[in-house]
């Protein structure tokens, strides 16, 4: 049997606020229930994400512990030739026995050092006769860029050379001799190389 309470009823203005918050509060259950639902959704959500950003942190880990592929000759070659013409065109002064281009000047060895050291990693020593004892020898035909040419113009270090530059290709070489001409690329004299290394 269904009881029906009419707004007229007397009854009616007793029960409404009773109904109202019965109402009311299964209203805000269901909003709960919403709420909640969404805090699932979002925990879950968060926890995706941060499992992928773990993903990928370890995958950049393993990337980054890979060996690096060394870098071509020829890139190598065109840094340490574009590094020794920008010290060129800064006018670095020539000095015997210069190893630092900020404090005087550079000789031919401390030149070479010195862009080898930074470019290539191959740690070449300080004066020219002992540079010629690095790397592996070449012959004049096999010449590449970057290779470096020796000479020997005096007998003061024991017939070992006293002279270095960088052979740039098509019989030229990127060198500093004296403080006239400074850093500078001229024409080689083949017949007057003592010796040819490659050091990468």
């Amino acid at each position: 049997m269904t009881y029906t309470i009419d707004q007229g009823h007397p009854l009616y203005e007793v029960l409404q606020p009773t109904l109202e918050a019965i109402v009311q509060k299964d209203k805000a259950v269901k909003e709960r229930e919403e709420i909640n639902n969404m805090l699932l959704q979002s925990q879950a959500l968060v926890q995706n994400l941060t499992e992928q950003l773990k993903e990928a942190n370890k995958r950049i880990q393993e990337l980054e512990a890979l060996p690096k592929a060394p870098e071509a000759w020829e890139t190598i070659a065109d840094k340490i030739i574009a590094a020794g013409l920008a010290l060129g065109k800064f006018n670095v002064p020539y000095k015997f026995g210069g190893d630092n281009f900020q404090e005087g000047g550079l000789d031919c060895s401390g030149f070479t050092k010195l862009l080898y050291d930074l470019f290539a990693g191959t740690k070449l020593k300080r004066v020219s006769g002992d540079q010629a004892t690095q790397g592996t020898a070449v012959s004049i035909n096999e010449l590449r860029k970057g290779d470096l040419l020796f000479f020997t113009y005096s007998e003061r270090n024991n017939g070992r050379p006293t002279h270095v530059g960088i052979y740039v290709g098509d019989g030229k070489m990127l060198h500093t001799a004296n403080d006239t001409t400074r850093i500078h690329i001229a024409d080689v004299k083949m017949s007057t190389v003592t010796a040819a290394r490659r050091m990468f």
